[in-house]
């Protein structure tokens, strides 16, 4: 009941609806597709899982080309 399986390096097609938590919350994707090839395939930069007092929480990362591109646009990089 209060078992996780972590699975990591598997993109997870967001674009097309896929989600990261899947076997009823038991089994959790984190990475996503953090590599910046996968980013059209995944529509975002990946996931990253948090543990601390509040919980379990998963954490989607959107993409972004890189720090100085945000500053001269004034973009906030989002997770």
């Amino acid at each position: 009941e209060n078992r996780h399986i972590i699975n990591g390096h598997t993109p997870v097609k967001r674009t097309k609806g896929e989600s990261p938590i899947k076997a009823n919350g038991t089994l959790l994707v984190i990475d996503g597709g953090f590599s910046k090839s996968y980013h059209t395939i995944t529509g975002i930069a990946g996931y990253t899982l948090l543990y601390n007092s509040f919980g379990l929480q998963l954490t989607a990362h959107k993409s972004f080309s890189s720090k100085e591109t945000a500053i001269l646009n004034n973009q906030d990089i989002h997770s």
